[in-house]
């Protein structure tokens, strides 16, 4: 009997350990922690931006979705929430030259927090298609998450909603 209490309870962690590893964090869950090197080469921690909702955009340095109407989704809603949000973007392909993360902003029109990715944060939220869009309330609880580009309608109100 003991033989097989084990096994049931080693097949069950291998189970749940499959499971953390497959599911991305989602909606309910405490966004994983990152802290992560900005244009200016200052350290920015996510938890440190808590007390108002956090809209984090992964990207990638050579995605052309990543680019176009999904940044300016992104310039949009900055316009009809300004300072109602903290927007980020995690640039993934930034090497460690300052100037190439400053250039992808530049070429953005961003004028918000870019910030250099890196493979610690794509495990943590176990990103497997950019552009990915993670939606953060004030208190750090996932409100939504977009793999691939998301539209401004969505996008506000996952913000809305995390404003409520």
């Amino acid at each position: 009997m003991p033989v097989v209490l084990f096994s049931l309870s080693v097949v069950a962690m291998l189970v749940l350990t499959q499971m953390w590893l497959t599911n991305p964090p989602d909606k309910g869950a405490y966004a994983p922690e990152f802290r992560l090197e900005g244009i200016d080469g200052q350290e920015t921690v996510l938890s440190d931006l808590r007390g108002a909702p956090v809209v984090v955009s992964f990207v990638s340095i050579d995605c052309q979705a990543c680019r176009g109407a999904y940044l300016e989704n992104i310039s949009r809603l900055n316009i009809d929430l300004a300072s109602r949000y903290t927007p980020v973007t995690v640039v993934e392909g930034a090497d460690n030259a300052h100037g190439t993360l400053q250039a992808y902003r530049t070429a953005t029109n961003g004028t918000w927090l870019y910030l250099r990715g890196t493979s610690a944060v794509n495990q943590s939220y176990k990103l497997s298609i950019l552009p990915t869009t993670v939606v953060i309330s004030a208190d750090g609880i996932i409100v939504a998450r977009h793999e691939g580009a998301v539209s401004f309608e969505v996008l506000k109100a996952d913000v809305l909603e995390a404003l409520a």
